[in-house]
């Protein structure tokens, strides 16, 4: 038996008169509701309690079950059938087409002064310079804060070894618990993080706050040649796993209203930067970060022939975020130096062969100029690696991008 009771079946007397079956019960829909097309039957409430439903699936079979006029049967149901229904598949980083792109090498004379009026208000609203109605209506301007804001990035940073030691001096890692100051201080060595500081003031206040730059170096280890590695392969990567708990526990310090990107806060992040894998680690920790702290200004992204990330690294950055982070919008500022000789780049080879985007991205491959006759003969010439050409070469950034921002009299 198993434990378990069995009823026994009684077989009725043939000589007693069979009942009549009962009437079964009216339908609960049919009370509670008129007529209605199947596809409206269960989406009838109001359009403000339909946004909270979206969020509770199951609350919505139980509260969407009485009649409503039609037309707000309609709004819901369109609301409901984008949302819980039907949500919208975000699409794949890498399945959006490339960013705007400006070459020198097909381009000779390409500079800030020759671009197109479109160009140049996309390059104004990254850099935050000045503009009228959207636009950037004087060049010169322009010209002086692209220069200010790039010449503030100090490229060393990139590959030097003190970041442990550095960033315990940092006013952010001090405003954080002993317990994430530790953590940040082995994340930052993983990362290759060096924090900038620099005191200033807000331009609509007057008062004081300490503004920062974040820069991410590039390929220095075995542990960041697995990271490339997995990265070839599209996976995600314990270098990415590292940069979104680095850029969760710096959150903590913008999450306070006293320390956001806002009139009087005490920190002000201005720029993120980094070259190589420091270049997409940059990418990932800025999305990482505003997917979860609302920022009145978007910090500059700046990335020297950056790694481009994998629809993965894209996804998990903006894992677990509470505001939308979208990888297509205009983000950042990639540069890269080519010559007469010198064709490819890292990012190019990604872009080309791994079906890599640069979604999102002001992309400048720029020219490095030959040396005037009168200027001295550099002491060493520019290593050129098979395939990526100047990628390694940090000291070639600073002459291309001064042959970029060279006056229209000078071509």
């Amino acid at each position: 038996m198993s434990g378990v009771f069995r009823s026994r079946r009684v077989h009725p007397d043939p000589s007693t008169p069979r009942e009549a079956p009962a009437a079964s019960p009216t339908p609960r829909a049919a009370q509670t509701a008129p007529a209605a097309p199947a596809s409206l039957a269960r989406r009838d409430r109001l359009p403000s309690l339909a946004r909270e439903v979206a969020l509770a699936p199951r609350v919505a079979a139980n509260l969407l079950n009485r009649a409503e006029p039609e037309a707000t049967r309609n709004s819901v149901t369109s609301f409901l059938d984008r949302t819980v229904i039907n949500p919208p598949k975000a699409k794949p980083l890498n399945a959006h087409p490339p960013g705007i792109k400006i070459s020198s090498r097909i381009d000779p004379v390409a500079s800030l002064a020759t671009l197109e009026q479109a160009q140049l208000d996309q390059l104004a609203a990254l850099f935050d310079a000045p503009t009228v109605n959207g636009r950037a209506v004087d060049r010169d301007a322009l010209h002086a804060v692209v220069s200010q804001r790039l010449q503030e990035i100090n490229q060393d940073r990139f590959y030097q070894f003190d970041f442990k030691e550095e960033i315990q001096k940092t006013a952010v890692f001090k405003s954080l618990p002993e317990a994430q100051q530790n953590r940040l201080q082995k994340l930052a060595g993983v990362l290759h993080l060096h924090i900038d500081e620099k005191p200033g003031k807000d331009p609509k206040t007057g008062e004081a706050r300490t503004e920062l730059i974040f820069q991410f170096g590039g390929t220095q280890n075995f542990s960041d040649q697995l990271q490339d590695f997995k990265t070839l392969f599209g996976r995600v990567g314990h270098i990415y796993s590292a940069a979104r708990e680095a850029a969760l526990l710096l959150s903590e310090v913008f999450k306070d209203q006293g320390n956001a990107n806002r009139p009087g806060g005490k920190f002000f992040l201005k720029t993120v930067s980094g070259h190589s894998l420091g270049g997409g680690v940059g990418q990932a920790s800025l999305a990482t970060l505003q997917s979860r702290v609302e920022l009145e200004k978007t910090p500059l992204l700046v990335l020297f022939d950056p790694q481009l990330l994998t629809n993965s690294q894209g996804r998990h950055a903006k894992k677990g975020g509470v505001y939308e982070y979208d990888f297509s919008k205009m983000r950042g500022v990639s540069i890269t130096v080519v010559d007469d000789k010198v064709t490819g780049s890292l990012q190019q080879k990604m872009e080309k062969w791994g079906g890599y985007s640069s979604v999102g991205l002001f992309n400048l491959e720029l020219r490095l100029p030959e040396p005037a006759a009168d200027e001295p003969a550099p002491q060493r010439k520019p290593v050129v690696l098979p395939g990526v050409g100047y990628h390694a070469e940090m000291p070639v950034n600073a002459p291309a991008i001064a042959h970029f921002l060279r006056p229209l009299s000078a071509h």
